[in-house]
């Protein structure tokens, strides 16, 4: 097991989960490098089969080395409950750690950190998981209790998706090689006709948006080899990076997954008639008409025969919620003798014979192996029904299927029908000995607690930030207001540390979203935001909610969502004594970019500094890019106008896009590219404005992403953002050296901002 001079790295502050600061000592303001290092939880906590440990993974970067950092810890149970018991300090033992500068993908099996799909061997003497070890493919590694070292299972040239227990051997899919060594260069001609701008832009570029191919490998031992298919090729299945289930019989012999079908049946675009908008989407377009387009195939549950290496549908139907925000929790789950699989988030069979057909989604289904026979157990007639969360088996004849609303319900099989059953006296399944969560909210950072089932007494064990006790981070409260519309718009107010009552301070727009229930670091990404930082140099900060329908898609979309719930808030705010209604920043990025440039082109006078980072700003290169990247033409061209650039619908243009009314621009402009993509996105805002000598700052970051994730692009991002506000609102400069030529820069900007103004009439 683990010596206790595994522990020195392990620093027993962290373990107490709070710093005593020395009372000389005043906290210190916060800083963009503060958000930066702190920790999160990236994983839940996960007890090991026989329950005398647990594990949980944090996140976080490290500065000046740039990277970001995952690490695994391990609790010993028993240790813990008496922790909880007598208040004495627990120390969590670092099992892993691993690290890099590496951007980061989205979806359950996109790359969406460093260390992710945590699961303890059977025989709980390790821990398996998926890492991205300083190169963009994941690999499967393997850490035992007994010697905590990290060993890779998979090879370094491929990119494992996913992966699951099978009996005694591991199986997992390998997607093609993220890292692409060897990738051919680009031709010097092509011919582009039909092509978007990012396959033009990027021709190797591994795509995470679109059916791939994924190889079906096995691990038994120490060895990895493909699971041969027929004709002694490695089995193949078409997956997607947006939605996985993987899960292995009991026996090792078969495997339940989420794939998408070879074809598409004609029959089954009766389903879109079902009222559900997400699956006409769906089967809308033919693979062939749009193959880069993860709505391009449907997707359903497939089973893998690993012995015979075949593979076939569990069930002739495409899934239902699969990309409804999260409805359903897409799973699989094998009965314990086998016979049985529990799916969620799927349609049923279509029926031609007897003309039948169920077009309801189910939100949990039971399939017999043997016979094929299927069965809807919880119907979803409506969309916002209850989410199914969990599928489990108490017995081969007992499912129980667990809800979003922390509910269950049993099912039995009586008379070959499955059916909902009181759950008998004295079968409630017995709680663990401790109960583990994850809190936050707004001020409070991300901390582990542990109860004792038996005791009910509660006490926080690890508190991954200790440091934050020395810093002075302000405040931030929920607020409302109602729009023009009346309707109740939410956001987040954030005071500095030393905030003073009856002061009227500077205030900043944070766009795009609010999350009340998360620690508030930035915002709502790190990309155009500085949250606390902002707030620690004086300022207020409004992280706002938007409203969304009935203007979505729609050419008031920017005006009704965007530019008239900011100024309502702007108002409140000033008629409230809080803000110097001349002193107002804002900051908008992706859709909001929009949402922005509208809001200073229309309000100009409301505005003293914007920042637009990463999204569309109302150019036609902005909409042609759209189009031809996108399945749906119409909502774009609502979106950026409500009538093509043509004729009279160029009148619309000219009327609705910012990009053709920049003149009318008076704010300062920080304008923020992520890479290449991202600077053709902005270019449409920044070069008028500088052709017109305009304030505006262009910062390029070459190999970001739309959502920042790096240490030291972040850190230069969000310094800079704090500089621009501090500069336009407050007046105020840093005095580094490093930065004079930026402050230069400023000035001048300042001097011609004065003359313009001085020349209107």
């Amino acid at each position: 097991m683990i010596r206790s001079h595994q522990l020195s790295k392990v620093f027993i502050a962290l373990a107490l989960g709070f710093t005593l600061a020395p009372a000389a000592i005043a906290a210190r303001p916060f800083e963009v490098r503060d958000s930066i290092q702190i920790a999160d939880f990236i994983e839940a906590p996960v007890f090991s089969p026989n329950g005398r440990h647990f594990v949980t993974v944090t996140q976080r970067g490290v500065l000046p080395q740039g990277v970001t950092e995952s690490t695994l810890w391990l609790f010993e149970t028993a240790a813990t409950r008496r922790t909880v018991a007598d208040d004495s300090p627990i120390v969590p033992i670092q099992l892993a750690s691993i690290s890099g500068a590496l951007n980061t993908g989205s979806g359950i099996l996109g790359s969406k950190g460093l260390m992710m799909n945590i699961r303890w061997t059977p025989d709980s003497a390790g821990v398996l998981f998926l890492a991205r070890n300083g190169q963009d493919n994941r690999q499967l590694f393997r850490v035992s209790l007994d010697d905590p070292k990290a060993v890779s299972l998979s090879a370094l040239t491929q990119d494992v998706v996913d992966f699951a227990i099978a009996g005694r051997r591991i199986v997992y899919l390998a997607a093609p090689d993220a890292s692409n060594p060897t990738a051919p260069p680009a031709p010097d001609i092509v011919v582009g006709t039909g092509m978007t701008l990012a396959q033009l832009y990027y021709p190797n570029r591994q795509s995470r948006n679109h059916p791939t191919p994924f190889e079906v490998w096995s691990i038994e031992g120490a060895a990895a080899a493909p699971v041969a298919a027929s004709r002694d090729a490695p089995l193949r299945m078409i997956g997607s990076y947006s939605v996985g289930a993987m899960v292995g019989s009991p026996d090792g012999a078969r495997m339940v997954v989420i794939a998408h079908a070879d074809e598409v049946p004609a029959s089954w675009g009766r389903y879109a008639t079902s009222g559900e908008p997400d699956t006409r989407a769906f089967l809308a377009h033919p693979a062939s008409e749009n193959p880069q387009n993860d709505f391009g195939r449907a997707l359903q549950y497939q089973v893998i025969d690993l012995g015979k290496g075949e593979r076939h549908p569990l069930l002739d139907a495409p899934l239902s919620d699969w990309q409804r925000g999260g409805k359903d929790a897409l799973q699989a789950a094998w009965s314990t003798n086998g016979r049985y699989v529990a799916v969620s988030g799927t349609y049923l069979p279509l029926e031609p014979r007897t003309g039948k057909d169920s077009l309801t989604p189910c939100g949990a289904a039971v399939v017999d192996t043997r016979t094929g026979k299927v069965q809807c157990v919880v119907e979803k007639p409506k969309a916002n029904a209850t989410p199914v969360q969990e599928l489990s088996w108490q017995r081969s004849d007992h499912l129980k299927v667990h809800f979003g609303n922390a509910t269950s319900q049993d099912y039995e099989q009586r008379g070959g029908r499955w059916q909902l059953t009181a759950r008998a006296a004295g079968t409630a399944p017995s709680s663990p000995p401790l109960v583990l969560s994850i809190r936050q909210a707004l001020n409070d950072p991300p901390t582990l607690f542990a109860k004792d089932s038996i005791s009910g007494k509660e006490r926080r064990i690890f508190d991954p930030n200790p440091q934050l006790a020395d810093i002075a981070m302000g405040t931030v409260t929920e607020i409302s207001w109602t729009d023009t519309h009346g309707r109740k718009i939410n956001g987040g107010l954030v005071k500095p540390a030393d905030f003073v009552a009856g002061k009227r301070y500077p205030l900043v727009i944070q766009t795009h979203n609010f999350r009340p229930r998360k620690f508030f670091r930035t915002g709502i990404s790190d990309t155009a935001s500085a949250g606390r930082a902002l707030a620690a140099r004086g300022m207020l900060v409004l992280q706002v909610d938007e409203p969304g329908d009935p203007f979505m898609f729609k050419p008031e979309e920017a005006t009704e969502n965007g530019t008239k719930v900011y100024l309502a808030i702007i108002d409140k705010l000033a008629s409230e004594g809080l803000v110097d209604p001349a002193r107002i920043g804002i900051t908008g990025y992706s859709r909001t970019a929009f949402y922005v440039s509208k809001a200073i082109t229309d309000a100009p006078d409301r505005f003293a500094a914007a920042v637009v980072a990463n999204g569309s700003v109302g150019s036609l290169i902005d909409y042609y890019g759209a189009i031809m990247g996108d399945v749906d033409e119409d909502k774009w061209t609502g979106f950026y106008a409500g009538a093509q650039p043509y004729g009279e619908g160029l009148d619309k243009w000219i009327a609705n896009s910012p990009a053709f009314r920049t003149d009318r621009i008076r704010a300062p402009v920080l304008i923020a590219a992520a890479n290449p993509g991202e600077l053709l996105g902005v270019w449409g805002l920044y070069a008028p404005l500088h052709q017109q000598g305009k304030p505006v700052e262009l910062q390029y970051i070459r190999s970001g992403q739309h959502n920042l994730v790096k240490p030291l692009q972040i850190l230069a991002h969000q310094e800079l953002i704090v500089d621009w506000f501090e500069f336009w609102l407050n007046g105020r400069k840093d005095p580094s050296a490093a930065k004079l030529d930026q402050y230069r820069r400023w000035e001048e900007f300042r001097e011609a901002k004065k003359t313009a103004a001085g020349t209107q009439p």
